[in-house]
């Protein structure tokens, strides 16, 4: 669930901290990658546009929701290509999915 309001105090305090990056030219350098896993996962089961976004996944199998789960990571890591430190975080389940 996170720390209520941390992340626009974060970003308030850092405002450099928010960028959109599209191309690898863009990507200022880094030493240090911090990656939600829980995000791509969702992205990758669910989209991130609203037509998809209500549905599930069309992909098959574990194995191909994986095979993407990676390929993400992958364009993530070589987009922003850290020099010292790859940190992958991945929480437990979401209270809603408890619920159900």
């Amino acid at each position: 669930m996170g720390i209520p309001k941390f992340f626009r105090w974060l970003s308030r305090r850092y405002p450099m901290i928010l960028q959109n990056v599209r191309r690898e030219s863009e990507c200022p350098p880094s030493d240090n990658l911090y990656l939600d896993l829980n995000s791509i996962v969702h992205n990758v089961i669910h989209g991130n546009d609203e037509v998809r976004h209500a549905q599930i996944s069309q992909l098959k199998d574990f194995e191909e929701v994986w095979a993407q789960i990676m390929i993400a990571i992958d364009e993530i890591v070589h987009m922003v290509k850290p020099r010292k430190f790859i940190l992958l975080a991945l929480d437990g389940v979401a209270p809603r999915a408890k619920m159900n």
